[in-house]
Order: C-alpha cells, then sequence, then structure tokens
C-alpha cells in the first residue's frame, strides 16, 4: 500500500446510474413494468398491422380496412400513452424541484435502488481506504518505537484486537439504527 496523502477522487452516484448498464433485455423489462399501457399499445398495433396484412392477402379489402382503422387507433393510444407518461414525468420532476428534492425522487425504483447501493459501497470504500491508512500510520509509528525501544507485541495486538472489536460494534448498531 501506498502511504500518499492524497484522497482517492470517489465521485457521487449520477441519477442516472444504472441506465448506461443495462443489458437490452433489463432495460425493455425495466420499460414494460414502468410504461405499460405503451408497451400494450404497440403490441395492439403491431397485431392490427399484421392482421391487415393478412386480410390483404386474402383478397378481403372490407377486413383489411376494419383491420387498418384498427391500427390507427391503436397508433393514437400507444401515442397518447407516450405522452401522458412524459407529461407525469415533467409534473413529478417539478413537484420534487419545488419540494427540494435531488432529481433522483423521479428515477424509477430499480435505478434509485442501484444508485444507493453504490453510495453504500463508495461509503465503506471510503472507510476501508481510512482505515488502512490508520493501520500504515500505526504499523509506522510502531517500527519507529521499535528502534527506540523494543515493541511489546502482546499489547500492541491486544490494542489491535480491542479496537477492530469497537469498528465492528460500531458497525453493527449503525447496521440496527437503520433497520
Amino acid at each position: 500500500m501506498s502511504s500518499s496523502s492524497a484522497e482517492p477522487a470517489i465521485s457521487p452516484p449520477s441519477p442516472h446510474y444504472g441506465i448506461e448498464n443495462e443489458t437490452f433485455s433489463d432495460k425493455a423489462k425495466r420499460k414494460i413494468k414502468e410504461e405499460p399501457l405503451v408497451t400494450i399499445g404497440a403490441i395492439a398495433t403491431v397485431g392490427a398491422l399484421l392482421m391487415a396484412t393478412r386480410q390483404f392477402r386474402r383478397g378481403d379489402r372490407r377486413s383489411m380496412n376494419h383491420w387498418l382503422r384498427f391500427r390507427v387507433a391503436a397508433q393514437g393510444f400507444t401515442v397518447l400513452a407516450i405522452c401522458s407518461y412524459g407529461f407525469a414525468i415533467r409534473s413529478r420532476r417539478k413537484a420534487a424541484e419545488e419540494a427540494g428534492e435531488p432529481a433522483t425522487a423521479i428515477q424509477p425504483l430499480a435505478v434509485r435502488q442501484q444508485a444507493k447501493e453504490k453510495e453504500e459501497f463508495q461509503k465503506r470504500l471510503e472507510n476501508a481506504v481510512r482505515a488502512s491508512k490508520a493501520e500504515e500510520e500505526q504499523y509506522k509509528n510502531l517500527k519507529e518505537q521499535e528502534g527506540k525501544e523494543g515493541v511489546d507485541w502482546k499489547k500492541a495486538w491486544k490494542e489491535g484486537i480491542l479496537r477492530k472489536n469497537k469498528e465492528n460494534d460500531e458497525r453493527r448498531i449503525k447496521a440496527s439504527e437503520r433497520e
């Protein structure tokens, strides 16, 4: 471990964390859950178009026109669903801004959960870096004492164990307070 005095640059989680890391299937599942009416409208549009094509091949123009009208209605429903979803997001964003909440308040639950997990990881990483530096400093102090008078290794070992026990107790208390 290096003993440089510069702290590692740890940036806060992006409000869009997780979206760029999604696979196509994960994104599709998330969008289906977030916008079920858009999905239903899109499936209805495709189904109506396929039925119109089928009726055209059969030569049944009357039925084909019926399915093409249904397709137009389904497309209109889909566009309406997309617009209503957009307006809902916009109104949530305005309400969050007025309430002084961060932009993450309007994100889907899965994205917020990923951002929360990343933030918790960053905190654990910062604590690990601090603990590592403290151990390096303690080791350096022991080495200096060893050169001067000799080190009581039993005492140093006992102090390290007691310090670790205290840190673990503090972590358990914090974890139980969060729950």
